[in-house]
């Protein structure tokens, strides 16, 4: 147990270290998501139009714009949602993960979410791009 909770955090790190050195892709403001839930450890956003370009951070601060959320982005990375920020040590921390099949791994991680499994997301807010339908779901979770 102990060595598939390394291999996750050493995983998340190694995405993050990916998003942040990846040279900024154009997104794009032609996207419409609502927001399911939003608590002090999860937040569910359901994409409703997309111009298959933008990304989940492209609807995301749409919704912050609206007022609709709030988040901290620190070198590409999500660090804090609704007040709630990630641990100095990443224990506990935000985590992504999608219904969308084939921008998910469930061998990285799953969490349910109104009685669907959604998949660790294989990309960071900042390059995956967003299906309409598709819910993006961040959990704050604790490693054990």
């Amino acid at each position: 147990m102990k060595r598939k909770t390394t291999s996750l955090v050493a995983l998340f790190f190694a995405l993050c270290l990916a998003v942040g050195f990846t040279a900024c892709q154009q997104g794009s403001d032609e996207v419409a998501a609502e927001v399911l839930v939003y608590s002090e450890d999860m937040l569910a956003i359901k994409v409703t139009e997309t111009d298959g370009k933008a990304t989940l951070m492209d609807a995301m601060n749409n919704l912050k714009e609206e007022g609709e959320i709030d988040f901290t982005l620190s070198s590409g990375m999500v660090t804090a949602i609704h007040g709630v920020a990630n641990d100095v040590d990443y224990n506990p921390c935000w985590m992504l993960y999608t219904s969308d099949n084939e921008m998910a791994n469930t061998q990285w991680g799953t969490v349910v979410y109104d009685e669907n499994t959604l998949g660790s997301a294989v990309l960071g807010a900042e390059t995956l791009i967003v299906a309409e339908g598709e819910l993006y779901v961040w959990s704050y979770q604790e490693f054990k």
